[in-house]
């Protein structure tokens, strides 16, 4: 068994104090993009930028306040830096969050190594003791996110907010096309194990790293299928089994996704705090961003 010592606790120890701290930086770039661009197009332009919105929102979520007290908190930040800025109202910055675009950038040299998984945020409902002691109400809602990171880097490449019901084998054919560059390998547990997916994972060239069912048969209809029957064929093999498979596959790489899922809700809450689906979205992709750049900076 390979045994594995950490020996960068220092480093490790260094950004997590840093957590802390609150001195601000600010990009000079971002300041000078406070502001939108004008438009020419008909009606009411916008007077800031979304770059200053999306700064706005990874402010808030960061120190877990609401739209009001961020514009107190960072109208005072802007005055103290002397920057002349403006902050703007809370409903200005609660109006625009419905619609922003939130990127994610990972800047990886080589293909990529994708890990899927999905997990559930509270809207609203009972907490976990009520739910318990009394049992779950039908008060009680949920949003699916399902999240694609990305292996070398550990970061969120892709993520897409769904309903409860909606199952992870529909939402990554859809999550895959919203990649860019090359996917070497995709690793997923046995809810990926469906024609869709595979058939999505084989149009990128990627190869699939997905348990198959319990009782699973090969099926020799589609190319997509080859990489599962020859899945199957060494399972069944009594030299090796499932529990084998998984170590010669490198499959419990898979376990970096729930650590990030984990890592979501002990730090950004395992609530949503928006009321509106297109808001609950952005919330959502703001804090899986801070997480990104949480970890760009733990990795140096």
């Amino acid at each position: 068994m390979t045994r594995f010592r950490a020996r960068n606790w220092a480093k490790d120890n260094r950004a997590l104090v840093n957590r802390g701290s609150i001195i601000f930086w600010v990009e000079q770039a971002s300041l000078k993009k406070w502001h939108a661009e004008q438009s020419k197009s008909p009606g009411r332009p916008q007077v800031y930028s979304d770059q200053a919105i999306l700064a706005l929102l990874i402010v808030r979520h960061v120190f877990h306040c609401g739209f009001r007290q961020l514009q107190g908190f960072m109208r005072d930040i802007l005055k103290l830096m002397g920057t002349g800025l403006i902050c703007p109202d809370y409903t200005t910055i609660c109006r625009r969050a419905r619609s922003l675009k939130v990127p994610f950038k990972v800047h990886r040299k080589g293909p990529l190594y994708i890990v899927f998984d999905s997990t559930g945020l509270k809207v609203f409902g009972e907490g976990e003791w009520l739910a318990r002691k009394w049992g779950v109400s039908h008060r009680r809602g949920w949003r699916k996110i399902h999240i694609g990171m990305c292996v070398q880097t550990q970061q969120v490449v892709v993520a897409s907010m769904t309903r409860k019901g909606f199952g992870d084998s529909q939402a990554l054919p859809a999550m895959l096309d919203c990649i860019d560059g090359e996917i070497k390998e995709v690793i997923g547990d046995g809810a990926y194990d469906t024609g869709r997916c595979y058939e999505a994972i084989y149009k990128r060239g990627a190869k699939p790293i997905i348990p198959p069912r319990k009782g699973a048969r090969k099926s020799n209809s589609r190319p997509s299928l080859e990489a599962r029957n020859a899945a199957i064929d060494r399972i069944r093999d009594q030299k090796r089994g499932l529990r084998r498979w998984k170590r010669e596959v490198n499959y419990h790489r898979r376990s970096l996704v729930e650590t990030a899922m984990h890592r979501l809700k002990s730090i950004m809450g395992p609530k949503i705090r928006a009321r509106r689906v297109d808001s609950q979205g952005v919330e959502v992709s703001v804090k899986l961003l801070i997480l990104n750049r949480m970890m760009a900076e733990m990795r140096g």
